[in-house]
Parts: structure tokens; sequence; C-alpha cells
């Protein structure tokens, strides 16, 4: 009996189950079942759903950097009062509530003022700034406005005043203390930058819209229209929606104008000018408030303060905070605080005091000389300017660089000594857009690329390896080496084009031929140095594809990398210019605007990619003195025991197997060029990336010291995966503990699957979460469908029936991608419209009824089924390859035909079927005869009718069912999931293993499990498990909306009213389904996966049969897998019954600083006071310095006493 462990891992619990089972005899038992759930937030689940790398210290981490920014905020603020005091700028009763010897800066505990009010003698706070207000005052008088004004307001009109009148020191100072409260947006050259072309000019607008003109155009996205505004320009838009609406109303729109050569405006080939629009909300989108206010800015020729102090003037009542300034650039902040400064200047020689300066330089760099140096080189009218802009108020320190965001290459490490221990740290690995790892990438794609010739899918041929015709020598790839080096990004039509160029395709055959990839995907290759050319080839007087060598290609990334500053970077690039003797103005105008690199990490470290892409070279580019002694002799190693063994590989102690098959392929060539990089890897480290995860765990202390000390979220680059695998991992340490008391050896097997979710990139996230809010459209649709069906038809339609639910599905999908639908009677427009609606109508679905009226056209008869027959024994669902021989349920696989089709097809596929039968007469059992399309017809039928569903033409027209797609159904394995896989392997890898996943291992796919479910009919056990829930809704509701009993499955049938059924899954609704998942997984065999794989060859299912079906009375297999053992049910409705769920320990022990003050008479013993806001003074002999210290060796005991008793 084995003991074996099932894990169902989902971003949101783990379903964990321990089984002892003797799959040969059908025995087993289960020892126990549970499901550990991971907390977490619905809007963090639901951004991971959609596609969004979010951590769960996301917010944590904001208000971090809100408590960052009021600190810096603070600094600089008593940095500021340090050099105003100084200069003797601060009003009295603000210079004595500061302290200038302790906290030098700050204010004094419980006395902070405001500087522009002072408390008089009953008491009371007065405005400081009389005589500025009153003159403020007649001011507003002068236009008009007699309201009452506010004291603060002042500071908006001392700051108008400011930039041409003398103003008294203690109201600068107030000037300077408000800038330091806003002081506007600044960026970095930071990742992600949009930069507009030189030949561009972007502009807010806010356009009344005058009429608009619906065009002719239209599709599904909706109709095009056209929007002519009131300045004469035409906004076109389109929109599933009317906008007849917005005649007359005012919209607001970033407008982006495409200049030419002399700067005047591009026109096209009617003389319009070439506009782009993007319609902007003004409220909420801060890059067009930041725009506008910067154009009305610019516009009217004001500062901030002059800006703010008008609109004052016109509108007293209006917000000023948030309503006319709420995001500009720093830059008008900037420019408007030297102007204040340079015009006061001259009213106040505080600020040209050199002496006065070089006093306040030293207050605050007392020790840092090279920063002294710098700013006392400054001008006598500049230095207090340059001093508070660039110094105190607007001083923006580079981004600290963080290595430990980077991930810790597979491969190489350093050693270092710390005390008298040799620990290891490992090499972190490289940005990906450093030049030797966009080497690596582009020869990593020569070695992957293969190139393959369309068939003829009438003949059943579908295409043909032909790579080794068209690149059959070492010069072959090297010339596609060369063509690709410079391009930024490669397609299938630019590779193909290269054959043609290279005289291998002829021109007109290009259809005939495709790659080994999707074929409208954009693979990145060289993006660096065809960055770094596009704008080379702008440099006067240089040839940039001889200048751009692998050295300067590095220098010149390395400066645009790693320079964050945009005055630093300019400075920079005239370094560079001048040292290599370039033409300074076109080389700094060219990369000025140069858009910073990403910071995303590669897979390996330099160092190691100068070891690896020597065996990765071709041609001339290859070397051989450029491999090391040791890669030479493990090569050779290898390629000796091939050659002495064949094509059996055997395991070695030093030559591992995984090794050996990776250098088969390589048996009668050169073993150390072209390598691809598995092979690369294997020859330079003996072991591929994940040997460093690699290990044997001998006790559950080996899983807490690995998640201690070793595990990385680096290695996941998604913080929910990350705290899924860890947490499994601490899943199955408890296990281990609490079940197997730490025993070595305790597990002989672990099974594991991974949901959809946790295995998929971001983007095939974001496909699943808009396809299944895709799928519960169409579920409500067709329920609504049948529902309506059912009122008109003379047959029983159910719309909970899940077969009339998939019938239907079938039919509508084959109706809506017949490319020869009609739309005479409904635009198609209004058909999307519908498919899309969340909530359709009833007169939509009406439209959207007769619409499907015109009918499903069957692939085999060629005849037109009727809506109306849809649900009757004439008509059925049919596997194009039957399930006998391909294991896939999917709409893709499904056709509706007339039944008498489907039992003569039984279990060929479509193509042999029709190749077989086609032209001939099927007597129906009302003696109909029912007349098949000859093989010619149906050929042209299916490429007419399926031309838009791909997949399914293919499967109609296959056959033999393509061995690819099975091996990529069964072997295709995710990153995340190889690593869990190999972590997992830790816990049961045998002594002589060297996988890196052992062969105890076992990885479940979801459609095996599915199909174990329903075979086992264990959606019925769940539904009685849960069944009680429903009833007792029923009592509480008094109705019968959550479910009835139904006699013909002799089941209580759940289920919830419609309008709270929209996203609802019955699995959902209690964790213990996943305990249930668990469990299933764990009694998933190889057998299982070994079978499905391999429905297509006869003799591998035959011989796995008896083990997995049991046999009828007749001696016949059933179609459906057998149990694990005979009381598996019973077993598990038990074991569910006391299932308790556990949670993730996130409770986070906060360490309070205790309040308490201990405090002593010299006679008496220590006793705890709280804290009040005062020191205490010191009780006879004990020092107040420090707590605890006493002057007495018997006073000092009494306190270690003390502490012990009270702790």
């Amino acid at each position: 009996m084995k003991r074996i462990v099932g894990l169902s891992l989902s971003p949101h619990s783990i379903g964990w189950a321990i089984s002892t089972q003797d799959i040969e005899d059908h025995r087993g038992a289960i020892a126990k079942i549970g499901c550990r759930v991971l907390p977490m937030p619905q809007d963090v689940l639901g951004k991971f759903d959609a596609g969004y790398s979010l951590s769960q210290t996301a917010e944590r981490t904001q208000y971090r950097i809100l408590r960052r920014r009021h600190q810096r905020m603070l600094l600089r603020r008593a940095r500021l009062h340090r050099v105003l005091y100084r200069m003797g700028f601060l009003p009295a009763h603000y210079e004595q509530s500061l302290d200038f010897k302790k906290q030098l800066g700050r204010f004094k505990e419980h006395s902070e003022v405001k500087l522009n009010y002072r408390k008089n003698s009953q008491g009371n706070h007065e405005f400081l700034f009389k005589d500025s207000f009153a003159e403020m005052t007649a001011v507003f008088k002068a236009h008009g406005q007699e309201a009452k004004i506010p004291y603060d307001w002042t500071l908006y009109y001392l700051r108008t005043k400011a930039l041409t009148q003398k103003i008294k020191k203690e109201e600068l100072a107030w000037i300077l203390l408000h800038f330091n409260q806003k002081r506007g947006y600044s960026k970095l050259r930071s990742e992600g930058e949009k930069v507009l072309p030189k030949r561009t000019q972007k502009e807010y607008h806010e356009l009344k819209i005058n009429a608009v003109i619906a065009t002719e155009e239209s599709d599904s996205k909706g109709t095009w229209y056209h929007l002519h505004l009131e300045n004469g320009w035409v906004y076109k838009r389109q929109s599933t929606a009317p906008l007849q609406h917005w005649v007359g109303s005012t919209k607001s729109f970033m407008v982006t104008t495409h200049l030419d050569a002399n700067g005047k405006e591009k026109v096209d080939d009617e003389g319009v000018v070439l506009r782009n629009f993007n319609a902007v909300d003004p409220e909420k989108d801060w890059i067009a408030i930041k725009e506008k206010t910067e154009q009305a800015l610019k516009t009217q020729a004001k500062t901030v303060g002059e800006y703010i102090f008008e609109r004052l003037l016109e509108h007293p009542i209006q917000k000023i905070k948030g309503a006319w300034i709420k995001t500009i650039d720093r830059s008008f902040y900037k420019s408007e605080l030297k102007a204040i400064l340079q015009t006061q200047a001259t009213f106040h020689s505080e600020l040209t005091d050199v002496q006065l300066f070089s006093d306040c330089v030293h207050e605050l760099y007392p020790k840092n000389e090279g920063h002294q140096k710098a700013l006392l080189e400054q001008s006598a009218s500049d230095c207090f300017s340059h001093l508070f802009i660039e110094d105190l108020l607007f001083y923006q320190r580079p981004l600290k660089p963080k290595p430990s965001s980077h991930p810790d290459c597979p491969y190489e490490s350093r050693y270092y000594l710390k005390d008298g221990q040799k620990v290891r740290k490992a090499v972190k690995c490289i940005s990906k857009s450093h030049p030797i790892y966009q080497e690596f990438r582009l020869w990593q794609f020569v070695h992957h690329l293969r190139i393959f010739e369309k068939g003829a899918p009438a003949q059943g041929v579908f295409e043909t390896d032909v790579t080794e015709q068209f690149f059959s020598s070492e010069k072959d790839w090297v010339d596609l080496f060369d063509f690709l080096k410079d391009s930024k990004e490669v397609t299938q039509k630019q590779v193909l084009r290269f054959l043609v160029r290279e005289q291998k395709i002829e021109k007109n055959q290009l259809q005939k031929y495709r790659w080994n990839d999707v074929a409208n995907k954009k693979y990145p290759l060289n993006e660096t140095r065809a960055a770094l050319l596009s704008r080379l080839k702008k440099v006067a007087h240089l040839k940039a594809s001889s200048f751009l060598n692998y050295e300067m290609e590095v220098a010149l990334w390395h400066l645009i990398y790693s320079i964050k500053d945009p005055n630093e970077y300019l400075q920079a690039l005239k370094t560079f210019a001048r040292k290599n003797k370039l033409d300074a103005p076109s080389f700094v105008g060219s990369f000025s605007q140069f858009p910073p690199f990403p910071k995303a990490a590669a897979s390996y470290s330099e160092k190691a990619l100068k070891k690896i892409l020597p065996l990765m070279r071709l041609g001339k580019y290859w070397n051989a003195n450029a491999l090391s002694p040791e890669t030479h002799q493990r090569v050779s190693q290898v390629m000796n025991s091939l050659q002495q063994f064949g094509s059996s590989p055997t395991e070695s102690t030093e030559i591992s197997k995984e090794f050996q098959d990776c250098f088969l392929p390589l048996l009668h060539k050169n073993a150390t060029k072209g390598l691809n990089a598995k092979q690369a890897c294997f020859a330079v480290y003996n072991h591929h990336s994940k040997a460093g995860l690699i290990s044997n765990w001998n006790s559950p202390k080996a899983i807490d010291h690995f998640l201690n000390k070793e595990f990385q979220q680096q290695h996941f680059n998604n913080p929910i995966v990350a705290q899924v695998v860890a947490e499994t991992l601490r899943v199955v340490r408890d296990l281990w503990q609490t079940y197997g008391k730490g025993a070595e050896n305790f597990f002989d097997e672990i099974h594991v699957e991974m949901s959809r979710e946790l295995k998929s990139s971001s983007e095939k996230r974001k496909l699943l979460s808009s396809r299944i809010h895709e799928n519960e459209n169409t579920e409500h649709r067709i329920k609504a469908l049948l529902e309506l069906l059912n009122e008109t038809s003379s047959n029983e339609i159910r719309s909970y029936s899940p077969s009339h639910q998939e019938l239907l599905k079938i039919y509508e999908e084959g109706v809506f991608q017949n490319p020869n639908a009609d739309y005479s009677e409904v635009t198609e427009a209004a058909i999307h419209r519908i498919r899309k609606s969340d909530a359709p109508s009833r007169a939509e679905l009406e439209t959207y009824r007769s619409w499907l009226a015109q009918g499903y056209i069957s692939p085999y008869t060629g005849e037109r089924i009727p809506l109306d027959k849809l649900f009757t024994d004439e008509y059925q669902r049919e596997h194009i390859l039957p399930q006998s021989q391909y294991f896939e349920n999917s709409k893709a696989n499904m056709v509706i035909c007339e039944h008498e089709v489907n039992e003569a097809k039984g279990s060929q596929t479509a193509y042999t079927f029709m190749k077989e039968q086609g032209g001939k007469l099927l007597k129906a059992n009302n003696g109909r005869l029912i007349g098949l399309l000859n093989f010619e017809a149906y050929s042209i039928h299916c490429h007419q009718y399926f031309k838009n569903n791909r997949r399914k033409l293919e499967y109609l027209m296959a056959e033999k069912i393509p061995k690819e797609i099975i091996k990529g159904q069964f072997k295709e394995q995710s990153a995340v999931e190889k690593m869990m896989c190999i972590l997992l392997s830790n816990l049961v890898r045998e002594a002589d293993e060297k996988e890196a996943t052992s062969k105890r291992v076992l990885p479940v796919i979801s459609a095996v499990s599915s199909k174990l479910i329903q075979d086992w009919q264990l959606h019925q056990t769940w539904n009685a498990i849960i069944a009680p829930r429903f009833i007792r809704l029923n009592t509480l509701t008094n109705s019968s909306d959550f479910g009835q009993w139904d006699a013909k499955i002799d089941a209580f049938r759940s289920m919830v009213p419609e309008q709270i059924a929209r996203g609802f899954h019955k699995k959902k609704i209690d964790y213990r389904f996943a305990a249930l998942h668990a469990l299933v997984v764990a009694c998933c065999t190889k057998n299982h996966l070994e079978y499905l794989s391999s429905l297509h060859a006869k003799k591998e299912k035959l011989s796995l049969k008896p083990i997995l079906f049991e046999q009828n009375k007749m001696g016949n297999f059933k179609h459906k897998f057998q149990l694990p053992w005979e009381e598996f049910i019973s077993e598990l409705k038990e074991k569910l019954d006391i299932t308790v769920i556990s949670f993730k320990q996130n409770v986070r022990i906060i360490n309070k600083t205790n309040n308490a003050t201990l405090a002593m008479e010299a006679t008496s013993e220590w006793s705890f006071s709280k804290r009040t806001g005062e020191a205490k003074r010191p009780y006879n002999d004990v020092e107040s310095s420090k707590l605890g210290h006493s002057k007495t060796p018997t006073q000092r005991n009494r306190f270690g006493e003390s502490i012990h008793s009270k702790y």
C-alpha cells in the first residue's frame, strides 16, 4: 500500500488529501482530507484573475509612501528653518518656538505655531502682515469685490507683489515655507515613459460639438461617427451606442498634431490636417488636468501665484486647492520662486551676502566638504537662489538601486567568509536590455525556429517540417542571424521574406509556409541595438553600424540605463560625445529624448551568459578558444557515452540521463557549437537552471530552513503565486509533522494539480477573465433563450439541462460564425450587442431568436437544421474526433448532425467517415432518406462554413488524430508548475535520482481530474452534501426558488434564483470541495494519464483497459473509469462530513513598546508606573539617565529580581 498525498492548488485555497492505495488490487482508504484557506480580499483576488500582479502588501506600501513623504517634508522644513534663522528672516514668535540646539530646526514639543499669526497681549491670535492685507483689500475693492476676504489669501498677493516690488523678510520666509508644501510634479527618466516624436504637437482643448453624423461604416465594435467641432475640426469616433445626444455638449480632448520637417502641420491627400484626438475627463484624468493647467499658464504667461491671485479677483468664492491648480510640472514653481528671489535680492542685501551664504552652507553641511565646495562655487547674485531652489525646496534625490528585486542567477555564485564560515551568495541576474542578453535571445530564437509547409487538408496532409531544406548549413543560419541582428522584433512575414530574398521560396508561394509560432506574433529580438542604431543614424558624420561594436553598445547602454536625472543624463551625453569624438549637437539632440530601458530582469547573470553564449554561436561568430577546458571535457565525455550506448542513454554517476537525452540529437555533429540554451547550460554547468532547487528534505525542519533561508519570491514574478507555493510547502510540512510524526520517507508519492490562474501568465489570465465574463453572458443568454423557446415549443425544453444548454451553444456558434449569415432584417452590430449584453431584454431575445431561425447547416449532409426541431430526437451533438481516440470535450470538437448520421459515423473521424461513406444515403427510422455529401462537396462546405473557426475546420479535415495536439495537451508544463514539482520532489526523491522532477511526483492536468470527477459521479455526491443548505433556504424564504426534489434523478436539484445566478458555482460555496478535488488528484494515477494520452494508439489503450475499467456481464469494458476502491464514495462522504478547513496564519504579532517606567525609592522595591508626557525627577540616588541603573549593588540586584518576577 502506497501513501499518496494529493494537492489541489488555487489562488485562494490549497486542498489536500492523504490516501493509502494498492492500485493493482483496487484497495485503498482515505487517511485524512482537508483544505487550507488563504485569506485574500476579493479586490486583490479579482485583480489577480484579471491579469494584474498585485501584492497584498500594496496597501501597506502606499501608507508607507505617505509617511515617508510627510517625513521628508518635515526634514526640508527643518533645514529651511536653520537657513532662515541664520539669515534673520524669521519672526520673533516663530523663532522662539523652534529648537536650534538639539532637534535642529524642528519645533519644540507642543509648541508648533503659524508664521503668519502671533499671540497678542490678550492671548488671541492676530495676523502678522496686516499692511499687506490692507493693500490686497484695496486691490479687491478696485475690482469691485466687497466680500469678506480671508487673511491667508495675502500669501497669493505677496507672491504676485514679490515679482516686482519689495516685501518684508518675514513675508519672504512665509512664501518660502509655503513652497515647501506644494512642489509640483517632477519625473525622472522613468521606465515606461512615453516620449512623443519631435514632429508632433500635443495640446488640450475644450470644444463644443455642433453636429454628429453617423456613417455607413459599421462592424462588431460599432458604427463610425463624425463629430463636427466648433472650430471646424472633425473628430471620428466608433461607438455601439448612438451619439446624437452629444450635440451641443462640450467635450475635452488631448489633440496631437503631426508636423513636417519645417514645423508645419502635415496634411493627408485630401488636405485635412493630420490630428489624433483622445477624449479625456478633465476631472479624473490627471494627465489631462496637468496639460490643461500648464497650457493655461503658458497661454497667459503668468506665474502660478499670479494665476491664482487673478482667479481670486474674478471669483473670490472659488476653492483654490484642487480647483484651479491640481497637478503641474515642478518647473513652473521653480521658475516663479527664482523670479521672486532675483527681485528680492535687489532689496535685501542678505540674499547676496557671500559670508552669510558660507555660514548657511556650513550650518547644513558641517562635515560634507565636497558638497560645501560645490555650493560655495555659486556666484553672489545667485547663491541663495540656488540653495533654496536646488538644495532645499526642490531637491529630488535619485532613486536607489534595488538589486534585491533582481532574481538570483541559477548558475553563478560568489563565496565569502563571515565569522569564519563560508557563505554563498548568488550573482544577480542581468537586465533583459543588456546587449549580451539581447544576443543570447537572438541565438535562442534562431535555434528554436522551424519552418512548416502547409499541406492539403482535403487529402488529410496538414503540414511538413521543411526547416532542414532551407537551413542546410551553418552559413544559412549565420545569414539569418545577420539579417535579424539589427531588428527590434521579427514576424513570420519577415522570416518568409528573408527566404524569398535568399531564393529559397517563390514569392507567390509565401502563403504555403508558416513558422512554429503564432502567425501574427511579434517576437522580440535585438531591441537595444535596434534602438541605438536608429538614433545613431541621425548623428552627423557617423557610420552607425561600424561605430556600434559590442564594447560601444555596452557603454552606451550603461549610460542610458543607469542615469535617471534628466540634467545629469544630458551632461553624460555631452561627455560621451566628447570622449568618442562625435558631433555633440546632433548626438545629444538624437539621444536626449531616448526612452529609458525597462528594468525587467533576465534569467541569467552576465557571468553565466559569457560562458553559455560561445556554445550557441555559429560560423564566424563561433570561437573554440572561448570555451573553457572543463566544458570541452564534459561535452567529450557525454558524446563518448552516447557513441558507446547509441540511442539508448544510460544513467551514470557523472552524467545524468537527462543530460544524455539532451545531447542525443547532436550524436553526429560538432557538439560545441550551435547548441540551444538547454544544451549549452548542461555543457557548461552539468545541470539545468532549476538545479539549485534540487535537494533531499529528510525532515520537516528542512522545509522550514528552505522557506526561511532560500525561498525567493523573485522565482515566480507574482506575489500571489509565491504565497501559494510557500503555503503549499507549509501544508505538506504540517501533514508530515501531524500524521507522519516527522518520520523519514513518510510520503511515497505526491500528486499535484495547479489551477489555470496559477499556471497562466498575466496575459493569459486577462484572456481567461474576459472569456469567463463572456461565458457568463452566454450562459445567461442561453438559459433565457431556452425558456423563451420552451414557451412556443411542443417539445420539452429544459433551461437547467446541461445537454440542452450545450446543444444551443453549438447551434448559435455555428450560425454566428457562418460567413454567409443573413443580416437583412437585423444588423450585425445589433447581434454583437445582444451577445455582449449582460442582461438582454425580452425584445432583444426575440430578435436574436428570429435571427437564429435561419438555421445551422449540418456539416455531413449540408441540410439546414431548424431551430424548432433542435431539441427533438432527430438531431444530436456529435464529436468530430471520437472520444474513444481523442480526449477533448470542448465545443471545438463538436458539431450538430442528424441522429442517423451520428450512429453511422460511430468511432470514426469525420474525415474518414466522409471519405468512405460520402455520397451515400442513410435510412431514418421514419423511412426518410438522408443523403450524405460526397467528399469533395463536404470539403468545400467545411472550408466555407467553418473558415472563421480554424480549429474546428482542422478537426473536420483530420484523417488521424494529430500527435502534436495530444503531446501538447498532456506534456506541456508552465514554469510555475515545473518549479512546484521540483520543490515537491525534494520530499520523495530517491537517493540516485538526478532529474529535477522525481518519478514519484505526478503533475495532474485539470481535464483529467474533471473526467474522473464526472466518471465517478462526484458531482452528484457533492450536490447531496450541500443540498441541506438549499432546502433550508427554501424554508426561510417559503418558496422553491432554491431547488426542488427531482423524481427522475431521485435527488434534490439545487439552484438559485436567476437574479443572483450570475457568477454562482456550487463548488465555490464550500471550501471542502477543494479537499474532494485533492482526493481525486491523489487517486489519479499515471495509468489514467497514459490511457487518455494514448487513445489514438490501440496497443497502449488495450493494455491499460483491464486496469482502469470494469467489465459488464457481456465481457465488454464499460466507458467510465472504475472507482479506486469499492467503498470510495461512502468513505468520501464520511470524511467530508467531519472535515474542518484551516486558515493560513497571517496574524502578525505587534510588539508594542512598554510604556511603563521603572522607579524606586532608596529603601523600597521597584514599581511600574504609567508615563506622563513630562520627564520625572530621579528618586534619591537613582540615576534618571539610564533606566534601572542604581548606585548600589543591592539596588541593582533588586531591579533584576523585580524584572524576573514581573516577566
